[in-house]
């Protein structure tokens, strides 16, 4: 077979070569409001608003679930699967309330290289 080809690199200091970098670094920034992430929650949860922080994570949802069964939930949910979230079960079992919950959601992200705004 022919040999293989070098993909093409615009030579530096072009045009082109310095909007490709601008948007190279434009992709590496992962901001997230606040504002969203309960917002998420809440879809995903099924949760009335205003949210209740203190309301008991075993009063959520239908029957008998655990923390672990909210995580799979919310882990699952699109916009948070697009993110990559990925909760630990030690953590959440020890989750009692929907704010203890969102905690680790927004850990997730802090810990994880996001900036949260407005939050």
């Amino acid at each position: 077979m022919g040999k293989k080809r070098k993909p093409a690199v615009p030579p530096p200091g072009s045009a082109f070569a310095g909007a490709a970098n601008l948007m190279i670094a434009a992709n590496n920034v992962k901001e997230i409001a606040g504002t969203k992430i309960v917002g998420r929650i809440a879809s995903a949860l099924h949760l009335p608003t205003p949210i209740d922080p203190d309301l008991a994570l075993d009063e959520v949802g239908v029957g008998d679930l655990i923390p672990w069964d909210h995580a799979l939930t919310v882990m699952a949910f699109p916009p948070f699967k697009a993110d990559g979230l990925e909760l630990r079960k030690a953590d959440v079992m020890h989750a009692r309330t929907v704010g203890e919950f969102g905690d680790l959601v927004f850990q997730w992200y802090d810990t994880n290289g996001w900036t949260i705004v407005d939050a």
